[in-house]
Protein backbone atom coordinates (compact mmCIF):
# COMPACT_ATOMS: atom_id res chain seq x y z
CA UNK A 1 0.00 0.00 0.00
CA UNK A 2 1.24 3.40 -0.84
CA UNK A 3 0.66 6.02 1.81
CA UNK A 4 1.14 9.59 0.73
CA UNK A 5 1.84 12.42 3.10
CA UNK A 6 2.96 16.01 3.11
CA UNK A 7 6.14 17.17 4.68
CA UNK A 8 5.79 18.67 8.15
CA UNK A 9 4.02 22.00 8.03
CA UNK A 10 2.60 21.39 4.57
CA UNK A 11 -1.04 20.84 3.72
CA UNK A 12 -2.51 17.36 3.39
CA UNK A 13 -1.14 15.07 0.68
CA UNK A 14 -1.70 11.26 -0.42
CA UNK A 15 -1.73 7.40 0.99
CA UNK A 16 -1.93 4.59 -1.54
CA UNK A 17 -1.95 1.01 -0.54
CA UNK A 18 0.12 -1.52 -2.37
CA UNK A 19 1.25 -4.80 -0.76
CA UNK A 20 5.04 -5.10 -0.67
CA UNK A 21 7.57 -6.80 1.55
CA UNK A 22 8.65 -4.95 4.71
CA UNK A 23 11.84 -2.98 4.76
CA UNK A 24 13.52 -0.58 7.12
CA UNK A 25 11.45 2.15 8.69
CA UNK A 26 8.41 2.34 10.89
CA UNK A 27 5.20 4.30 10.48
CA UNK A 28 3.18 4.93 13.60
CA UNK A 29 0.15 6.86 14.70
CA UNK A 30 1.53 9.56 16.95
CA UNK A 31 0.86 12.44 19.28
CA UNK A 32 2.80 15.68 19.53
CA UNK A 33 4.71 17.64 22.14
CA UNK A 34 5.57 21.31 21.74
CA UNK A 35 7.78 23.57 23.82
CA UNK A 36 4.91 25.81 24.87
CA UNK A 37 2.27 23.20 25.50
CA UNK A 38 2.04 19.55 26.41
CA UNK A 39 -0.51 18.11 24.01
CA UNK A 40 -2.62 15.18 25.15
CA UNK A 41 -4.57 13.76 22.22
CA UNK A 42 -7.62 11.86 23.32
CA UNK A 43 -9.85 9.67 21.21
CA UNK A 44 -8.33 11.04 18.11
CA UNK A 45 -6.89 9.91 14.90
CA UNK A 46 -3.62 8.79 16.43
CA UNK A 47 -4.50 7.11 19.67
CA UNK A 48 -4.32 3.58 20.86
CA UNK A 49 -6.84 0.77 20.11
CA UNK A 50 -10.06 1.81 21.80
CA UNK A 51 -8.13 4.45 23.67
CA UNK A 52 -9.50 4.10 27.15
CA UNK A 53 -8.54 5.06 30.64
CA UNK A 54 -10.97 3.90 33.29
CA UNK A 55 -10.23 3.99 36.98
CA UNK A 56 -13.31 2.07 38.07
CA UNK A 57 -15.57 -0.42 36.38
CA UNK A 58 -19.00 0.68 37.59
CA UNK A 59 -21.21 3.03 35.59
CA UNK A 60 -21.82 6.46 37.05
CA UNK A 61 -25.42 7.66 36.87
CA UNK A 62 -26.31 11.27 36.09
CA UNK A 63 -27.97 12.53 39.25
CA UNK A 64 -27.27 16.24 38.95
CA UNK A 65 -28.68 19.14 36.99
CA UNK A 66 -27.76 18.99 33.26
CA UNK A 67 -26.08 22.10 31.84
CA UNK A 68 -24.23 22.93 28.63
CA UNK A 69 -20.89 24.71 28.48
CA UNK A 70 -22.10 26.96 25.66
CA UNK A 71 -24.66 28.39 28.10
CA UNK A 72 -22.56 28.25 31.27
CA UNK A 73 -19.65 30.28 29.90
CA UNK A 74 -21.95 33.20 29.11
CA UNK A 75 -23.86 33.23 32.40
CA UNK A 76 -21.27 32.30 35.02
CA UNK A 77 -18.22 34.16 36.28
CA UNK A 78 -15.14 32.13 37.17
CA UNK A 79 -12.67 34.05 39.35
CA UNK A 80 -9.22 33.98 37.80
CA UNK A 81 -10.47 31.72 35.03
CA UNK A 82 -10.52 28.74 37.40
CA UNK A 83 -13.52 26.61 36.47
CA UNK A 84 -15.13 24.16 38.92
CA UNK A 85 -17.94 21.74 38.00
CA UNK A 86 -20.09 21.59 41.17
CA UNK A 87 -20.98 18.27 42.80
CA UNK A 88 -24.67 18.49 41.98
CA UNK A 89 -24.28 19.33 38.29
CA UNK A 90 -23.64 17.48 35.02
CA UNK A 91 -21.95 19.61 32.39
CA UNK A 92 -21.89 18.74 28.68
CA UNK A 93 -18.97 20.05 26.65
CA UNK A 94 -20.61 21.21 23.41
CA UNK A 95 -18.06 23.98 22.65
CA UNK A 96 -14.33 24.27 23.16
CA UNK A 97 -13.14 25.40 26.58
CA UNK A 98 -10.13 27.65 27.26
CA UNK A 99 -9.61 28.21 31.01
CA UNK A 100 -6.84 28.62 33.55
CA UNK A 101 -7.63 25.43 35.50
CA UNK A 102 -10.46 22.89 35.46
CA UNK A 103 -11.67 20.96 38.51
CA UNK A 104 -14.49 18.42 38.24
CA UNK A 105 -16.47 17.63 41.41
CA UNK A 106 -19.68 16.71 39.58
CA UNK A 107 -19.71 15.31 36.02
CA UNK A 108 -18.23 16.67 32.79
CA UNK A 109 -19.14 14.84 29.60
CA UNK A 110 -17.79 15.49 26.11
CA UNK A 111 -20.28 15.75 23.24
CA UNK A 112 -19.11 12.90 21.00
CA UNK A 113 -21.10 14.29 18.06
CA UNK A 114 -18.97 17.44 17.85
CA UNK A 115 -15.74 17.36 15.86
CA UNK A 116 -12.62 19.31 16.77
CA UNK A 117 -13.56 20.32 20.33
CA UNK A 118 -10.69 21.27 22.64
CA UNK A 119 -10.09 21.82 26.31
CA UNK A 120 -7.16 24.12 27.08
CA UNK A 121 -6.20 24.23 30.75
CA UNK A 122 -3.13 24.19 32.98
CA UNK A 123 -4.54 21.07 34.59
CA UNK A 124 -7.68 18.94 34.65
CA UNK A 125 -8.41 17.58 38.12
CA UNK A 126 -11.23 15.11 38.76
CA UNK A 127 -11.63 14.76 42.52
CA UNK A 128 -13.99 14.06 45.44
CA UNK A 129 -16.14 11.61 43.46
CA UNK A 130 -16.12 13.64 40.25
CA UNK A 131 -16.49 12.09 36.80
CA UNK A 132 -14.96 13.06 33.44
CA UNK A 133 -16.14 11.24 30.32
CA UNK A 134 -14.83 11.41 26.79
CA UNK A 135 -16.76 8.70 24.97
CA UNK A 136 -17.94 5.36 26.32
CA UNK A 137 -17.21 1.76 25.42
CA UNK A 138 -20.52 1.55 23.54
CA UNK A 139 -20.28 5.04 22.06
CA UNK A 140 -16.58 5.86 21.61
CA UNK A 141 -15.34 9.21 20.40
CA UNK A 142 -14.98 8.83 16.64
CA UNK A 143 -14.08 12.46 15.97
CA UNK A 144 -11.10 14.61 16.87
CA UNK A 145 -10.97 15.68 20.50
CA UNK A 146 -7.96 17.36 22.06
CA UNK A 147 -6.94 18.32 25.59
CA UNK A 148 -4.08 20.82 25.75
CA UNK A 149 -2.32 20.96 29.08
CA UNK A 150 -1.04 24.51 28.80
CA UNK A 151 2.15 25.94 30.24
CA UNK A 152 1.38 28.33 33.11
CA UNK A 153 3.41 29.54 36.11
CA UNK A 154 3.97 26.59 38.43
CA UNK A 155 3.64 28.78 41.51
CA UNK A 156 0.00 29.59 40.71
CA UNK A 157 -1.10 26.62 38.61
CA UNK A 158 -0.04 23.52 40.52
CA UNK A 159 -1.63 21.10 42.99
CA UNK A 160 -0.06 19.86 46.25
CA UNK A 161 -0.69 16.19 45.38
CA UNK A 162 -0.84 16.07 41.58
CA UNK A 163 1.94 18.56 40.86
CA UNK A 164 2.19 20.73 37.75
CA UNK A 165 0.50 20.30 34.34
CA UNK A 166 -1.60 17.16 34.63
CA UNK A 167 -4.83 15.29 33.94
CA UNK A 168 -5.62 13.16 36.97
CA UNK A 169 -8.33 11.80 39.25
CA UNK A 170 -7.90 11.90 43.02
CA UNK A 171 -10.05 10.62 45.86
CA UNK A 172 -12.50 7.78 46.37
CA UNK A 173 -15.07 7.41 43.58
CA UNK A 174 -13.37 9.80 41.18
CA UNK A 175 -13.22 8.52 37.64
CA UNK A 176 -11.91 9.33 34.19
CA UNK A 177 -13.26 7.48 31.13
CA UNK A 178 -11.71 7.98 27.71
CA UNK A 179 -12.82 5.77 24.81
CA UNK A 180 -11.60 6.62 21.33
CA UNK A 181 -11.86 5.19 17.87
CA UNK A 182 -10.78 1.58 17.72
CA UNK A 183 -7.53 0.99 15.88
CA UNK A 184 -6.64 -2.59 14.97
CA UNK A 185 -3.02 -1.47 14.71
CA UNK A 186 -1.34 1.75 15.77
CA UNK A 187 1.86 1.12 13.80
CA UNK A 188 3.08 -0.64 10.68
CA UNK A 189 6.34 -1.24 8.87
CA UNK A 190 7.30 0.55 5.71
CA UNK A 191 7.51 -1.84 2.79
CA UNK A 192 10.50 0.08 1.48
CA UNK A 193 12.64 2.93 2.68
CA UNK A 194 11.12 6.40 2.45
CA UNK A 195 13.62 8.95 1.24
CA UNK A 196 13.83 12.46 2.67
CA UNK A 197 11.11 14.61 1.14
CA UNK A 198 8.95 11.68 0.02
CA UNK A 199 5.24 12.40 -0.23
CA UNK A 200 4.15 8.76 -0.47
CA UNK A 201 4.63 5.82 1.86
CA UNK A 202 4.38 2.15 0.96
CA UNK A 203 3.25 0.32 4.09
CA UNK A 204 3.05 -3.36 4.92
CA UNK A 205 -0.47 -3.41 6.36
CA UNK A 206 -3.74 -2.15 4.90
CA UNK A 207 -4.41 1.33 6.39
CA UNK A 208 -8.18 0.82 6.14
CA UNK A 209 -8.04 -2.49 8.00
CA UNK A 210 -5.83 -0.89 10.64
CA UNK A 211 -8.49 1.78 11.17
CA UNK A 212 -6.44 4.70 9.87
CA UNK A 213 -8.24 7.56 8.13
CA UNK A 214 -7.57 10.57 5.96
CA UNK A 215 -6.64 13.47 8.23
CA UNK A 216 -4.97 11.25 10.83
CA UNK A 217 -1.54 12.25 12.04
CA UNK A 218 1.23 9.72 11.64
CA UNK A 219 4.83 9.74 12.75
CA UNK A 220 7.57 8.37 10.53
CA UNK A 221 10.20 7.00 12.87
CA UNK A 222 13.76 6.55 11.71
CA UNK A 223 15.61 3.30 12.32
CA UNK A 224 18.97 5.04 12.15
CA UNK A 225 20.26 8.36 13.40
CA UNK A 226 18.05 11.21 12.32
CA UNK A 227 14.89 13.10 13.15
CA UNK A 228 11.50 11.43 13.20
CA UNK A 229 8.82 13.46 11.42
CA UNK A 230 5.10 14.03 11.77
CA UNK A 231 2.65 14.19 8.87
CA UNK A 232 -1.06 14.06 8.01
CA UNK A 233 -2.62 11.40 5.80
CA UNK A 234 -4.07 13.16 2.78
CA UNK A 235 -5.42 10.18 0.86
CA UNK A 236 -5.50 6.40 0.96
CA UNK A 237 -5.49 4.72 -2.42
CA UNK A 238 -7.14 1.41 -3.27
CA UNK A 239 -5.17 -1.77 -2.84
CA UNK A 240 -3.85 -3.13 -6.13
CA UNK A 241 -2.45 -6.55 -6.91
CA UNK A 242 -1.73 -7.27 -10.53
CA UNK A 243 -0.63 -10.60 -11.95
CA UNK A 244 2.36 -10.28 -14.25
CA UNK A 245 1.75 -11.23 -17.85
CA UNK A 246 4.36 -13.12 -19.88
CA UNK A 247 5.38 -11.40 -23.13
CA UNK A 248 8.41 -13.39 -24.24
CA UNK A 249 11.34 -15.38 -22.88
CA UNK A 250 14.61 -16.98 -23.89
CA UNK A 251 16.23 -19.78 -21.90
CA UNK A 252 19.06 -20.65 -24.29
CA UNK A 253 17.13 -23.59 -25.66
CA UNK A 254 14.20 -23.94 -28.05
CA UNK A 255 11.62 -25.02 -25.46
CA UNK A 256 10.61 -22.05 -23.35
CA UNK A 257 7.04 -23.19 -22.76
CA UNK A 258 7.49 -23.29 -19.01
CA UNK A 259 8.46 -19.59 -18.82
CA UNK A 260 4.94 -18.80 -17.63
CA UNK A 261 5.87 -20.62 -14.42
CA UNK A 262 8.02 -17.64 -13.51
CA UNK A 263 5.01 -15.33 -13.22
CA UNK A 264 2.25 -17.67 -12.04
CA UNK A 265 2.55 -16.61 -8.38
CA UNK A 266 3.41 -20.14 -7.21
CA UNK A 267 6.59 -21.06 -5.36
CA UNK A 268 6.50 -24.74 -6.36
CA UNK A 269 6.85 -24.09 -10.10
CA UNK A 270 9.88 -22.69 -11.92
CA UNK A 271 11.28 -21.57 -15.25
CA UNK A 272 14.60 -23.28 -15.96
CA UNK A 273 17.31 -22.30 -18.36
CA UNK A 274 19.78 -24.47 -20.17
CA UNK A 275 22.70 -25.78 -18.04
CA UNK A 276 25.19 -24.61 -20.64
CA UNK A 277 27.24 -27.80 -20.68
CA UNK A 278 28.55 -29.71 -23.68
CA UNK A 279 27.66 -26.92 -26.08
CA UNK A 280 23.93 -27.66 -25.72
CA UNK A 281 22.88 -24.07 -25.09
CA UNK A 282 22.11 -21.87 -28.06
CA UNK A 283 22.99 -18.75 -26.07
CA UNK A 284 24.48 -17.70 -22.78
CA UNK A 285 22.07 -14.77 -22.46
CA UNK A 286 18.72 -15.65 -20.89
CA UNK A 287 15.87 -13.21 -20.38
CA UNK A 288 12.23 -12.96 -19.47
CA UNK A 289 9.86 -10.15 -20.45
CA UNK A 290 6.73 -9.57 -18.37
CA UNK A 291 4.05 -6.88 -18.43
CA UNK A 292 1.86 -5.17 -15.82
CA UNK A 293 -1.86 -4.53 -16.19
CA UNK A 294 -1.21 -0.80 -16.60
CA UNK A 295 1.69 1.67 -16.33
CA UNK A 296 2.98 1.80 -12.76
CA UNK A 297 5.54 3.62 -10.67
CA UNK A 298 7.95 0.78 -9.85
CA UNK A 299 10.25 0.97 -6.86
CA UNK A 300 11.16 -2.67 -6.18
CA UNK A 301 11.11 -5.88 -8.21
CA UNK A 302 11.38 -9.20 -6.38
CA UNK A 303 12.64 -12.49 -7.79
CA UNK A 304 12.46 -15.87 -6.08
CA UNK A 305 15.43 -17.93 -7.25
CA UNK A 306 15.88 -21.67 -6.91
CA UNK A 307 18.10 -22.79 -4.06
CA UNK A 308 20.75 -24.36 -6.31
CA UNK A 309 20.28 -22.76 -9.72
CA UNK A 310 20.24 -19.00 -9.86
CA UNK A 311 21.88 -16.07 -11.64
CA UNK A 312 24.39 -14.29 -9.40
CA UNK A 313 24.66 -11.42 -11.89
CA UNK A 314 21.66 -9.98 -13.74
CA UNK A 315 20.06 -6.74 -14.87
CA UNK A 316 16.49 -5.49 -14.67
CA UNK A 317 15.29 -3.09 -17.34
CA UNK A 318 11.93 -1.36 -17.73
CA UNK A 319 10.09 0.70 -20.32
CA UNK A 320 6.85 2.68 -20.54
CA UNK A 321 3.56 1.72 -22.12
CA UNK A 322 4.99 2.15 -25.64
CA UNK A 323 6.02 -1.39 -26.67
CA UNK A 324 8.50 0.04 -29.14
CA UNK A 325 10.07 2.37 -26.58
CA UNK A 326 13.63 1.92 -25.31
CA UNK A 327 14.55 -0.31 -22.37
CA UNK A 328 15.91 1.72 -19.46
CA UNK A 329 18.13 0.47 -16.62
CA UNK A 330 16.21 -0.20 -13.39
CA UNK A 331 18.57 -2.28 -11.24
CA UNK A 332 21.79 -4.22 -11.63
CA UNK A 333 22.72 -7.10 -9.32
CA UNK A 334 26.21 -8.51 -9.03
CA UNK A 335 27.05 -11.40 -6.73
CA UNK A 336 23.44 -12.13 -5.78
CA UNK A 337 22.34 -15.31 -4.06
CA UNK A 338 19.52 -17.81 -4.13
CA UNK A 339 16.09 -17.41 -2.55
CA UNK A 340 14.15 -14.17 -2.56
CA UNK A 341 16.11 -11.24 -3.98
CA UNK A 342 15.06 -7.65 -4.56
CA UNK A 343 16.13 -5.23 -7.22
CA UNK A 344 15.53 -1.61 -6.25
CA UNK A 345 15.37 1.39 -8.53
CA UNK A 346 18.80 2.95 -8.89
Amino acid sequence: RKAAMPRSGAGPTPVQRRPMLPSSGLASAAHARTAAEFVLLLALQACCPTASMSLQGAQIADTGRALYWSDIKNTTTFPGGRVVVPRDEVWYLDESMDVETLTVLGSLKWDVNKDGLEIRTAYLLVTDGGYFQLGTHRQPMEKQATIYITKKPAATHSHPLAGYRFLVSLGTGSRIDIHGRELKRTWTLLSHTAMVGATELFVKHDPIEMGWRVGDRIGVVTTTKGDSTEHHIASIGPATEWRLGLSSASAGQPDTADASNAVDGLSNTAWRSCFGCCGACASDVFWLEATLAEPSNLTTIGILWDGSRYAPDYKIEIRGDDPSGPWLPFASVVGGGSGYQQGRAA
